[in-house]
């Protein structure tokens, strides 16, 4: 099952036109962040600079992936922490306001 889903190969995707990553997890237990994706929709991927779960670098390598399956992606540098966007200020991620106001 992935995200609960029985048979995630069977779902049909044809209706997801655009998706949002907003710090996807892409670090060392990530599986399958480099698998190809079989369907491509345009895509916004925000990474932060300042991201203690993954590198700058790291994203941008599974960014180059989903382009090469053929997707348009636009990938957005943040200057915060992972989850600037969150009020908690958990550990090293440090909530932004300012910068939260520009990813919406």
């Amino acid at each position: 099952h992935t995200l609960g889903v029985a048979n995630p190969g069977d779902v049909d995707l044809s209706g997801v036109k655009a998706v949002w990553l907003m710090y996807p997890y892409i670090g060392p237990f990530a599986f399958n962040k480099m698998k190809p994706w079989r369907h491509c929709p345009k895509v916004l991927a925000v990474t932060c600079k300042s991201d203690h779960l993954t590198t700058v670098r790291n994203a941008e390598l599974v960014n180059a992936m989903i382009r090469n399956c053929g997707a348009e992606v636009e990938s957005w540098i943040a200057v915060g922490t992972h989850a600037f966007d969150e009020p908690t200020n958990n550990g090293p991620m440090r909530h932004d306001p300012e910068l939260t106001l520009e990813a919406l």
